[in-house]
């Protein structure tokens, strides 16, 4: 299991469905399937979004997960994938941007101010990095402002690698 996260407009979604066709993952779009399955406390006016329940989230999820039902693996695209416990994810790769670029598509959204302040501060503070650092996951950092470049595919490239890396550490221990 792979949880992509990171800022919304980091680039972490094109990643993500880029990195599952990759790899012959299957691919979910984490707070579609939340919000599908009535996995959230309310709907936030303010901001557009729904609002989800992390406990309630891990508690459905999580033994999905362990069940192994995805046997060729999956990529789980979500700001809030990175709340998923160490235990059912192997890899959490964040995405990045720089803070211009990020601003610039969280305008092409049509965000509004107050959610625009809020993301690009999660950013600068890299929330989701530390979030997923101190619940002890296997973290990878990628810098999603060259996607703009169409430069995931050597990206893509690299994180295959490092995931075949620490596959192979895994089998000799």
């Amino acid at each position: 299991v792979i949880a992509v996260t990171g800022t919304p407009a980091s680039g972490k979604s094109r990643l993500a469905r880029r990195l599952a066709q990759a790899l012959n993952y299957e691919y979910l779009e984490l707070t579609s399937f939340l919000v599908k399955n009535g996995i959230y406390e309310t709907y936030d006016r303010t901001f557009k979004t729904y609002i989800i329940d992390t406990s309630k989230m891990k508690r459905f999820l999580e033994p999905l997960l362990k069940k192994g039902d995805h046997h060729a693996g999956i990529v789980i695209d979500g700001h809030l994938s990175h709340e998923l416990s160490p235990k059912v994810v192997d890899r959490v790769i964040v995405v990045c941007c720089h803070p211009k670029v990020l601003h610039r598509r969280l305008l092409l959204r049509k965000y509004n101010q107050k959610k625009i302040e809020e993301n690009m501060e999660a950013e600068i503070m890299e929330v989701c990095e530390t979030e997923a650092r101190n619940l002890k996951h296997n973290v990878i950092v990628v810098d999603g402002t060259s996607f703009l470049h169409g430069k995931e595919e050597k990206m893509i490239a690299i994180i295959k690698q490092k995931l075949l890396k620490r596959r192979t550490r895994k089998k000799r221990t």
